[in-house]
Parts: C-alpha cells; sequence; structure tokens
C-alpha cells in the first residue's frame, strides 16, 4: 500500500468537526486533493463533504465502483 500512497503536508489546521482527529484527516485530504472520503465515522458521514470533497461510507464507496463513478460529481452534477 505504501507504494500507491502519496505523503501531504496539509497548509494548516481546521476544527470543522468535534473530533480533533477527524480534522486531521480532514486536512490531509484536502491537502492531498482526494476525490473521496471514506470513512465509518457517522459524524463524518453526516458532514456530507468537506470542500467539496464527498465523505461517503465504505457502502456508497463501493456502490459508486459498481456503476462506474470513481470521483466527485462533475459541473453537470453527474459523477466521474
Amino acid at each position: 500500500m505504501a507504494e500507491a500512497a502519496d505523503t501531504v503536508d496539509p497548509a494548516g489546521r481546521v476544527t470543522v468537526l468535534g473530533d480533533e482527529p477527524d480534522n486531521r484527516v480532514l486536512e490531509a485530504a484536502a491537502a492531498g486533493r482526494a476525490d473521496l472520503i471514506v470513512t465509518g465515522d457517522k459524524a463524518m458521514q453526516d458532514h456530507g463533504s468537506f470542500r467539496g470533497i464527498p465523505i461517503v461510507s465504505a457502502a456508497q464507496f463501493v456502490a459508486r465502483l459498481q456503476q462506474g463513478h470513481t470521483g466527485p460529481p462533475g459541473p453537470s452534477g453527474h459523477e466521474s
């Protein structure tokens, strides 16, 4: 997995969620320009998205893959 990973250095801190470790995930996702955040954390899922990055459950992610969608919605509202 390490070969497929990118290391990022977030530019700043956010305090969007009540759980500080969750905020670190958001920071890393934004710094790494993530297409999605996949998590089992209900508070993060309830947030819906962060800086345009959808936050989804594992089941939602699998459904996106099965539908052929791997990225966030495009300008037309359809996923890429």
